[in-house]
């Protein structure tokens, strides 16, 4: 390969390497934060409009906006018997096909519903490679859970990286064929051209037939 396709060889493959790098890094470190935060931002978007419906609408459209949303929601009355409550939450989840190792809801948890708070917590289910969002408030005098399974990304983000790596390697080889293919067709009029001011100079005038259709031409 000539000294100008060499060069844009390397320029070329150095963006490439750095795009690749930052998309890598994104993928580590960034795109977790940015699922969760759109997880907790759908779920927010739910209990606002939970809080807009009266108690029949709610109970009637329940199934409607968990379909529409692809979320688990459960509610039960509360009482004063924490454990009872935790009991039958849980059955209700598990219904619903949401099964938890980890899972409970606190005495701190129903004081701040009382006090008119909403409660966020993420329940991690450690050797599942998953966690629960949980997003708890109150409705008159029902517990309401809107709560979304998370997947862990690490190994998501492993087999992506992986394939980045790949990317990276085809792109770097598709790139050198390339660029030693219109490094050519730059060169090669222009050694011709560089051939006939050579002759020129001797007063040897000849006509060249150079074909680029640009500036060169």
């Amino acid at each position: 390969m000539n000294k100008l396709g060499r060069k844009l060889s390397l320029s070329i493959s150095l963006a490439v390497i750095v795009i690749f790098s930052i998309s890598i890094l994104l993928t580590q470190y960034f795109l977790p934060k940015y699922y969760l935060h759109k997880t907790k931002e759908r779920l927010e978007q739910v209990s606002n409009e939970i809080k807009k419906m009266d108690k029949t609408t709610f109970i009637h459209s329940k199934e409607t906006i968990e379909n529409k949303y692809g979320i688990t929601i459960v509610y039960e009355p509360i009482n004063s018997n924490v454990d009872e409550l935790n009991e039958v939450v849980f059955s209700q989840l598990y219904k619903k096909r949401i099964t938890l190792n980890k899972f409970w809801i606190t005495e701190e948890t129903l004081q701040k519903l009382a006090e008119g708070k909403k409660v966020n917590k993420i329940y991690d289910q450690g050797k599942l490679k998953s966690s629960f969002f949980a997003s708890f408030m109150q409705r008159d005098d029902m517990l309401v859970l809107v709560g979304n399974s998370i997947v862990h990304f690490s190994d998501t983000a492993k087999i992506v990286n992986e394939f980045n790596l790949y990317m990276l390697l085809f792109s770097i080889i598709l790139i050198i064929a390339l660029v030693w293919i219109l490094s050519k067709k730059i060169t090669t009029p222009l050694k011709e051209l560089k051939d006939v001011s050579k002759d020129i100079s001797e007063l040897k005038f000849e006509t060249v037939h150079i074909k680029t259709n640009d500036e060169i031409e």
